[in-house]
């Protein structure tokens, strides 16, 4: 058969989704179809939905060549009694070419499986595996193994027991015990056909032959070849040979008969062999001579005709009950006594089912169905504001035979309107004195906002709380007035009062706490915030620069972006989740604290419709003259589709209209001079503002200013590289005189190279194989950040034996996108006995990766931002390590990590080092700082702040495979921020520390974790979140405030196992509890706790 090849972009993100089957009861059935993204995914395998064609509500990817080794899906299966299996497993290869898998039973390596390609990724077939299973459960794996080529996805796994067919009778093709070589796919006269038969394929089938008699085989075969043959057999013997016939297409089907023979009565093993290609096969009959085939029919034929539900105009937030009419189009009434089970689906998503008709329905006659269960005890949906797929599937689980099994599911679309009612929610707390000091009257301010549909009564009071601590201490109780539907209002104390006292205080206040006012949603009236009286807090680093927050400034006719943690929202992605949206005449004015020449700005602007670059200037001016313009371009931002990885270049599949996130970039200008404190600054669109392609607004999420320092001079034992001719600012390519410079020094008594004030080009090389190539001890050394850059498609370094110090310069590269193939790191390589200090580092895959052979670095005061990949990772056997005081913003993965596994063959263990007071914002993907394994590490007084998705502040545990992980691991005194994000690709909610154990396994010996003094605030969710298991550490949560978390305080998930000591922690102002533990299996001990 002739295949097409699709590239195949599939899913990399470390995906593990654990179904305990001890929740459930067990039913034993004698066929059933087991979604493979409800299976448990492990070593990089992952769910999936970017292919179409699939069943369920996705596929599994993943099992790409960088999970080689490690990626499986494992099915628990439940053998209601010992006997032979078949297992049809539905699977997608685009390749083009075969490729393989390893089949594994209840640990054991069973045998090598063979995967024919494919049409496309949207195109799906099955191979099928007949093996023995004892009665109970077991564990059936499939797994990318070492010797395997991988490269498929995976739809769903069909198991069946097989007991022999009754001779005379019908024998589908895919029900065979054991083959040679062929593949199933799916055929055009319903369920499946065998096909990929070459010369010397064969299956066999299990019959019991009801008396000795002269039999014949009716094959019902497609096909366009005429000289194959079919040959039946029992044992060594060849009972008839059969010639193909050409029926003129691969799914074109006739019925060909063999002569006759003699079968003996009983049980016996019968073989279909093939002596050439060229045919697909769909069934056959066995019947006696001169007997006609079984006539199709008699049979029912379930189809779903109607969907309805109640309420027929459902609101958000209300319950909703399915219903389907099902209707008998066949010649036979259906089973009595079996169940006509109906699944009902939201965008794919099974929320309900019908299981409770076993009626028999006659042919032609049609019955109405109700919901009345689901995955969550419940038979309704609660219904959610937006529009909806409603599917009905009747028979899902094919406990019914019909004449057609492909024409059960009838789809309907649902609106979901938002209720008629008002919706109030504080979105910010204030406090006067700004400043308390111990000893102050405070007087507390809310800001009210009606995020409803329709105003509040005018005459009904509007009350609001405030409590400090959890104690309330003021209030307002005379505001009667009407707030319009999207309208807000500053309320302030009207009484009570607060005295101050030295400490970090949890204020909270809440609206309508008596519930006076009819609302969409009462459990969204309360917001939370920290107060710090009298306390020296040292978190984070210590940077030159001040930053002005865009929504604080004077806004001249801009507009605000509300807050919005929803992931592909622009606020996810803005400090503090809120911004500025600036159109043209519109300005942002502020007065700088101090003196200041350089200015940065963190922007969005629209994406062009092709993709392509686009760029448009704003108008600075400075006391009230125009100073310079600031270009700003869409070509870093703007990113679509799913995550995903071929081996080639785009991480991303870069589909329109999918998932597009990635919104901001910087821009930086170093103006003409120094302007002093309480200058005026202002950033405008003028008219005349360059805007050549047309964008309709900007997005401003801050802007910083900073005194820039005088450029450094050449040290002595330098060498300059415009020595070899490199000439700045001249817009031409410096990558020879980069190199010739680096030859000069090698090997000498000079010390390194001399970058001057200016910008320099590196264009030339092959990407993914040129870099500007460190030997040990040749070093570079800036003018300063602010004053001499590296730019270009390979400006960054790879340090070949470290013993170096790169300082005071930027490294500008030329990414675009992610790619883990070829895309250019800021810094790379061994850094041993090497000082990284004072670097600015933007637009590159990786900021610095340090691994194998780095022992005794530090890296310090540098500035990464706009990263499509880490900040910074500690990989392999990184050493004696310190990372402090830098900053880390816009990643595109984790901001820090420690991550010990080696990609370079060593031992793969990152010990004893330390991420020290350093400031994480906004990482784009997963999580602030990730710690995958290790030894004696420490992460202490960071600053986390807003992470946007798949993450959380700080993970700690045994993800993405260590070599080990032992000894201690110290978290302390850090401070996160608007931590924690809904995973997308898990589909839960991830805490500001998280401790993800997933496939311990008995990676985790002799360690112990402690968590301890860290302050956790506003968490999108929980503040701690633990799960999986913890087996073989001590783990100790101590001294740890957790303040205003969305949910939980402390959420332990119901997949957790192992323990933890919780010692005098304090939570409050938790959406929902302080404290929950959803796992019988972790156990917690510890005193002195809030809850």
């Amino acid at each position: 058969m002739n295949r097409r090849i699709k590239k195949v972009i599939s899913y990399v993100l470390f995906f593990a989704l654990l179904i305990q089957l001890s929740s459930f009861k067990v039913v034993y059935a004698s066929t059933n179809q087991y979604e493979a993204e409800n299976a448990l995914l492990s070593g990089g395998a992952v769910y999936a939905n970017d292919h179409s064609g699939y069943t369920g509500t996705g596929f599994v990817g993943g099992f790409t060549d960088s999970n080689k080794g490690n990626a499986k899906v494992e099915f628990q299966i439940p053998a209601s009694k010992s006997s032979q299996f078949k297992l049809s497993l539905r699977y997608a290869n685009g390749t083009g070419s075969e490729k393989t898998l390893s089949l594994w039973v209840d640990g054991n390596f069973y045998k090598q499986l063979y995967f024919p390609a494919t049409a496309n990724w949207d195109s799906w077939n099955s191979i099928i595996e007949t093996i023995y299973l004892s009665q109970g459960m077991h564990s059936i794996t499939y797994f990318f193994g070492n010797s395997d080529s991988g490269n498929v996805n995976i739809d769903n796994l069909h198991v069946e027991s097989l007991e022999p067919t009754v001779i005379p009778g019908k024998v589908e093709a895919e029900n065979y015990i054991r083959m040679n070589g062929i593949a199933t796919e799916d055929c055009a006269e319903g369920t499946q056909n065998v096909g990929w038969i070459h010369n010397g394929d064969w299956l066999e089938y299990s019959v019991n032959v009801s008396e000795s008699a002269k039999y014949r085989v009716d094959y019902r075969i497609a096909g366009v070849n005429n000289s194959t043959q079919i040959l039946v057999q029992v044992g060594n013997n060849t009972l008839a040979t059969t010639n193909i016939v050409n029926t003129g297409g691969w799914q074109v089907y006739q019925t060909v008969s063999s002569k006759t023979f003699q079968l003996n009565a009983g049980i016996q093993t019968i073989r279909i062999y093939f002596t050439g290609e060229g045919v697909n096969f769909n069934y056959f009959n066995i019947v006696k001579d001169n007997q006609t085939p079984p006539v199709e029919g008699g049979k029912p034929d379930l189809i779903v005709t109607d969907i309805s539900w109640i309420p027929n105009n459902p609101v958000n937030g209300e319950e909703v009950t399915f219903k389907a009419v099902i209707k008998n189009q066949g010649d036979g009434a259906s089973p009595q006594g079996v169940i006509h089970g109906v699944a009902f689906l939201v965008n794919g998503t099974t929320v309900s089912w019908s299981d409770n008709v076993t009626t028999s329905i006659p042919a032609g006659s049609s019955i109405t169905v109700t919901a009345n269960g689901g995955p969550y005890n419940k038979g309704s949906w609660t219904a959610a504001t937006g529009n909806y797929t409603i599917r009905a599937i009747v028979d899902d689980i094919n406990r019914i035979d019909e004449s057609n099994e492909n024409n059960n599911t009838y789809d309907k679309t649902m609106v979901v309107d938002v209720p008629k009612k008002p919706d109030l929610t504080v979105t910010d707390i204030t406090w006067q004195p700004s400043a308390p000091v111990a000893g102050n009257l405070v007087t507390f301010s809310a800001v009210v906002e009606n995020k409803g549909t329709v105003a509040t009564l005018s005459g009904i009071p509007c009350n609001l709380s405030f409590y400090v601590n959890g104690i309330k201490v003021s209030w307002v109780s005379n505001y009667t007035s009407s707030i319009p539907a999207g309208g807000k209002v500053t309320l302030t104390q009207t009484g009570g009062n607060f005295i101050a006292t030295n400490g970090i205080h949890n204020v909270r206040a809440v609206v309508d706490e008596e519930n006076l006012i009819d609302e969409i949603d009462e459990t969204n009236n309360s917001f939370g915030k920290s107060l710090s009286i009298g306390v020296v807090e040292n978190y984070g680093a210590t940077v030159p620069y001040d930053t002005y927050e865009a929504e604080a400034q004077n806004l001249m006719g801009a507009s605000l972006i509300s807050y919005d943690t929803t992931w592909c929202s622009v606020a996810s992605e803005a400090s503090g989740r809120r911004a500025v949206r600036l159109e043209k005449g519109q300005s942002i004015e502020f007065t700088i604290k101090n003196k200041a020449q350089g200015i940065v700005v963190r922007y969005s602007m629209p994406d062009s419709a092709t993709g392509a670059d686009i760029y448009q200037n704003l108008s600075v001016y400075v006391n009230g003259v125009h100073t310079t313009d600031m270009t700003f371009t869409n070509r870093y931002a703007h990113q679509y589709g799913q995550y995903g990885s071929d081996g080639g270049e785009m991480q991303w599949s870069n589909t329109p209209g999918i998932n597009h996130h990635r919104y901001f970039d910087e821009s930086r200008i170093l103006l003409e001079k120094e302007y002093a404190s309480r200058s005026s600054f202002k950033l405008q669109w003028d008219a005349n503002d360059y805007n050549p392609n047309g964008s309709s607004y900007i997005i401003i999420d801050f802007i910083e200013t900073e005194a820039v320092p005088q450029a450094l001079t050449k040290p002595s034992n330098y060498v300059s590289i415009t020595d070899f001719g490199a000439i700045p600012n001249d817009g031409l390519d410096d990558t020879a005189a980069m190199n010739a410079a680096i030859k000069a020094v090698n090997g000498t008594t000079i010390k390194g190279i001399w970058i001057p004030e200016g910008t320099f080009h590196f264009n030339t090389g092959t990407r993914g194989q040129t870099k500007i190539k460190l030997p040990k001890g040749v070093s570079v050394q800036g003018a300063g950040m602010w004053r001499s850059t590296l730019t270009g498609a390979f400006a960054g370094f790879y340090l070949q034996e470290g013993n170096v110090t790169l300082a005071d310069f930027t490294i500008k590269a030329e990414e675009t996108y992610r790619s883990n193939a070829s895309g250019i790191a800021g810094l790379e390589g061994n850094a041993q006995n090497s000082t990284i200090i004072n670097l600015w580092i933007q637009h590159t895959k990786v900021g610095l990766w340090l691994n194998e052979g780095t022992v005794n670095a530090l890296v310090s005061k540098c500035r990464v931002r706009d990263t499509w990949a880490d900040g910074i990772n500690l990989n392999g056997g990184t050493k004696d390590t310190i990372v402090e005081h830098c900053n880390f913003r816009n990643t595109g993965d984790d901001g820090m990590a420690m991550w010990s596994k080696s990609l370079n063959g060593g031992s793969g263990t990152v010990e004893n080092c330390t991420f020290r007071n350093n400031t994480v914002q906004i990482p784009n993907l997963a999580n602030g700082i990730g710690i995958y394994g290790g030894k004696n590490n420490t992460v202490s007084n960071n600053l986390i702040l807003d992470v946007v998705d798949n993450g959380s502040g700080i993970q700690f545990g045994t993800n993405h495979g260590p070599s080990a992980f032992t000894g201690t691991l110290t978290i302390s005194n850090n401070k996160l921020v608007r931590a924690g994000s809904w995973h997308h690709d898990y589909g839960y909610q991830i805490g500001a520390i998280w401790g993800y154990w997933i496939n311990n396994n008995g990676l985790a010996q002799n360690l112990t974790v402690s968590v301890s003094n860290n302050l956790i605030d506003s968490s999108i969710y929980s503040g701690i979140f633990t799960e999986e298991s913890n087996v073989g550490t001590t783990v100790k949560f101590t001294d740890n405030r957790i303040n205003n978390s969305g949910t939980y305080g402390v959420h332990i998930r119901d997949s957790a196992r192992g323990s933890a000591v919780f010692q005098n922690n304090t939570a409050n102002g938790s959406g929902l509890v302080n404290f929950k533990n959803d796992s019988p299996n972790f156990t917690v001990s510890g005193t002195g706790n809030s809850w």
